[in-house]
């Protein structure tokens, strides 16, 4: 089963979880985050994930990547995985990420902590050294302002001021 097929079944239940898949990613959810990306790239099947979704500036977002071995479906549990964040319209240095099992929640995955400097398009490149061989492939993907925290307004208690 590849892992792509896999990934359905889990999230969705089979064809539930293909038709989760063709709506959109927005809907698509894996180790917490949404499907950003599922690409075969050399002897691998590389799934990205991330969370929040939308990403956001000026905090930590999750992003996770699942690496199978095509020739099997079976997931690759020992590669070096790094991210290289590059912000596309707008100037600023590129980021690079180990994304390791230790700062995932589901081990299966790589996954690193990225904080993105500000909001716009970022080109985010995955690179796999594994058993297969070394692989890289890159996608763009936008980065939205941070939210402001709001509280519902009953939630703090009222202050009254002294008579």
């Amino acid at each position: 089963m590849s892992i792509l097929k896999l990934i359905c079944w889990r999230i969705g239940g089979g064809l539930s979880g293909l038709l989760i898949l063709l709506i959109g990613p927005s809907l698509a959810q894996a180790n917490g985050g949404t499907i950003l990306l599922v690409e075969q790239v050399g002897a691998y099947e590389l799934t990205v994930t991330a969370s929040p979704y939308p990403l956001a500036a000026g905090v930590t977002n999750d992003i996770s990547i699942l690496v199978g071995r095509q020739s099997d479906s079976q997931v690759v549990p020992e590669a070096v995985v790094i991210l290289i964040a590059e912000p596309v319209d707008h100037p600023g240095e590129p980021q690079r990420f180990a994304a390791t099992h230790a700062n995932a929640t589901n081990k299966l995955y790589y996954a690193a902590n990225v904080v993105f400097s500000t909001s716009g398009r970022w080109k985010l490149t995955v690179r796999v050294e594994g058993p297969e061989g070394s692989v890289s492939t890159a996608f763009e993907t936008q980065v939205e302002p941070q939210r402001p925290l709001s509280l519902p307004r009953n939630s703090l208690p009222q202050l009254r001021a002294g008579v």
